[in-house]
């Protein structure tokens, strides 16, 4: 067996999807849609790019819930005023 990680489902707890998701934020808030790739953002995380797909489906995915995420707060004030 070799020492290469195996894409898939995370072993035990992971903070992997969080992760993703504060690397997806710098990474799209420094570059274009276009120009930030899976991999790009997988590095910055420190996880396997097959967690993009695992937690989120695509790059899109991510994306999505990235703008869900940041925009949480503002929408929880919104509902208090």
């Amino acid at each position: 067996m070799s020492g290469k990680a195996r894409a898939g489902r995370p072993k035990g707890s992971s903070d992997a999807r969080q992760k993703l998701v504060v690397a997806a934020r710098q990474m799209f808030s420094a570059l274009p849609y276009e120009k930030v790739s899976t991999r790009m953002i997988a590095e910055k995380a420190q996880v396997r790019p097959a967690l993009i797909n695992y937690y989120f489906g695509a790059k899109s995915g991510l994306f999505e819930q990235m703008l869900l995420e940041t925009m949480e707060p503002m929408r929880f004030r919104k509902r208090l005023d």
